[in-house]
């Protein structure tokens, strides 16, 4: 269990790169138009693996489609 200045730090963390660099990837690639399939065959995944990040992306950026995901990875790209 972390302590509270240990969860604060962790959530501090969190916040300023909330996503994994394999979170990062599959967001990039899903920006890029990429399927799921052909995201999970170049990365080495399954693609049910692949919808597990999309899904973690999702919630993690506050976004409900892969539009908006993409262009929230456009924005960060600027």
């Amino acid at each position: 269990m972390l302590s509270h200045a240990g969860y604060r730090h962790e959530v501090g963390r969190r916040r300023r790169d909330p996503l994994t660099k394999r979170e990062r990837q599959v967001a990039e690639k899903l920006a890029q138009g990429m399927a799921v399939k052909e995201i999970a065959a170049e990365l080495g995944l399954s693609p049910k693996t692949v919808h597990v990040h999309r899904a973690n992306l999702l919630e993690k950026l506050g976004v409900s489609n892969d539009v908006e995901l993409a262009r929230r990875m456009f924005d960060s790209w600027q």
